[in-house]
């Protein structure tokens, strides 16, 4: 709708072009400027309307080829997966570190490895290791893992997955894990720079 009114515009100053010009000669030439302003106005305010619609366009296809990593957990084998709903490629996916406990001489984290690749709507298990002080040693043990498993966590932890898309843009899902599995919050998208790259 808002793009009716420069053709309008334009239309009514066509318009108003003929009718001036059945004018005497004189007074024609004094009204030609004005109506060419007019009609100048009309086409700078067309274009400027098709540079929104363009950049708009090209908003809403970033977003439908954008990733969208999330974690569910499965009863079925106690474990957590990640899961690509997006509809694009999903690269260099890293989960933050999870610190469960920082005590004087002690520090407890979960950390998993990067991922290269998630194509769309698929997934893969998280394989989290225990990191005691700087020791990383596998944690697939229940008892390692309970305070992470919603039948047995008595905390929700924040958590953050970290990944890229196919144009290079970073993006973060934020959210909690533990009690209550995976609670979703927030996705944000920035692009790298390029020295980080």
């Amino acid at each position: 709708m808002k793009y009716i009114k420069p053709v309008v515009l334009i239309i009514l100053g066509v318009l108003l072009y003929l009718g001036i010009k059945r004018l005497p000669e004189t007074e024609f030439r004094t009204l030609t400027p004005y109506v060419l302003a007019l009609t100048l106005i009309a086409v700078v305010w067309y274009a400027w309307e098709t540079m929104q619609l363009v950049q708009e366009t090209s908003k809403q296809t970033d977003f439908s080829m954008m990733p969208f990593i999330t974690i569910s957990y499965f009863e079925n084998g106690n474990k957590y997966k990640l899961m690509n709903l997006g509809h694009g490629v999903a690269l260099n996916i890293k989960i933050d570190d999870i610190r469960l406990i920082k005590t004087k001489g002690l520090k407890f984290d979960y950390v998993h490895q990067e991922i290269d690749v998630l194509p769309p709507t698929g997934e893969c298990e998280i394989r989290f290791k225990k990191k005691i002080n700087e020791d990383i040693s596998d944690a697939d043990a229940l008892f390692d893992l309970g305070a992470l498993l919603p039948r047995s966590a008595h905390r929700t932890f924040n958590i953050s997955i970290r990944y890229r898309d196919v144009l290079n843009g970073k993006h973060v899902t934020e959210g909690k894990l533990g009690l209550g599995a995976f609670e979703f919050d927030k996705i944000t998208k920035t692009k790298w720079n390029s020295v980080q790259g």
